[in-house]
């Protein structure tokens, strides 16, 4: 089987099939579906674009009785992002900062996140790494095409570009059989009346220095403890939320030794465990590893395994340091 490029082609694409003595054998041809749209609405003098679509093609006895385009769940997406979900953006963006504020104000926000679940193809090719994924389509478009939107929001709207606009995170997700669902969410950084909410009550979250004494350092059967006296009652609650989290596996400090926190104010006392981090066994065979990194293309997952086989390594420890999701 070859693969040919031919930009003279009269057809998106042309399968001919020869037999052993080079006679053609079969041939058909197929034509991509697409409609056009304006690469971005608000801006519509930028241009357009051709996007592939739904379409619908019947026929009895050879005659066409129905060709129509019949917008897939893939384009309803796009078109609440377009219609619903960036105007929504920009007037919450344009309350707060106004748009002459706006340059100065970056990052706008902490994380935009879209959470899409939709029933669409993801499978391998079995040919390479090649592979037919909607979702690792889409999710690449969304995120370069909203870095793209606030570009030139800013340059025409600001008089400079919008670059630095916040962490955008669009994670698309198959789940078969069930409806597209879209779930938008806007994080900020700390603002006004933040809370964490506990069993023990709401503590609001609020900057302000605390004046921590250290009283104590000592072993106590054979784990580190460190006990701090403060005059602020408000950090003990705080001491045993972080003790929750990490109990529950929402905090990985990566410690390589065990250590007590024990904090004392007014006569009462709060302590935080914080655990040695238990490595994770990778599923790699050094054979495996070989491969992986001479062979193939490294997807996240692989590379995660990749981590997990060289932290079990001696002398080796792996902490994470930050959190990226740019391409």
């Amino acid at each position: 089987m070859a693969f040919i490029r031919d930009d003279a082609l009269p057809h998106t694409y042309v399968l001919t099939c020869f037999d052993e003595e080079g006679a053609l054998i079969y041939e058909d041809d197929f034509d991509v579906k697409y409609v056009q749209k304006k690469y971005i609405k608000k801006y519509p003098q930028i241009g357009r674009t051709h996007v592939t679509c739904g379409w619908l093609s019947a026929r009895i006895n050879g005659r066409t009785v129905l060709d129509k385009h019949i917008a897939s769940d893939t384009e309803k997406v796009w078109q609440i992002l377009e219609e619903k979900i960036i105007p929504k953006l920009e007037a919450c963006l344009l309350k707060r900062y106004g748009t002459s504020g706006l340059v100065a104000a970056q990052p706008l926000f902490n994380r935009l996140q879209i959470n899409i679940s939709m029933s669409e193809m993801d499978f391998d090719l079995g040919y390479r790494q090649e592979r037919i994924s909607t979702i690792e389509a889409m999710q690449e478009d969304l995120y370069f095409y909203l870095l793209d939107w606030f570009k030139t929001y800013g340059e025409r709207e600001c008089g400079s570009e919008l670059d630095n606009v916040g962490l955008i995170m669009p994670e698309p997700e198959i789940r078969k059989g069930m409806d597209t669902e879209i779930e938008v969410i806007l994080y900020e950084d700390l603002t006004d009346g933040a809370k964490v909410f506990s069993p023990g009550g709401d503590v609001p979250i609020v900057e302000k220095p605390v004046l921590l004494r250290s009283s104590r350092l000592t072993f106590e059967e054979g784990v580190l403890c460190q006990s701090i006296e403060t005059d602020d009652a408000l950090a003990l609650h705080k001491l045993r939320i972080l003790d929750e989290m990490v109990k529950k596996g929402i905090i990985d400090f990566y410690q390589q030794h065990p250590v007590t926190i024990r904090m004392e104010s007014a006569g009462e006392i709060a302590e935080a465990q914080i655990p040695k981090h238990q490595k994770t066994a990778s599923t790699l065979s050094e054979a495996d590893r070989v491969d992986l990194l001479e062979n193939q293309v490294v997807d996240y997952e692989q590379y995660l395994d990749l981590l997990r086989y060289y932290e079990g390594m001696e002398h080796v420890q792996i902490i994470p340091a930050e959190t990226t999701y740019k391409r």
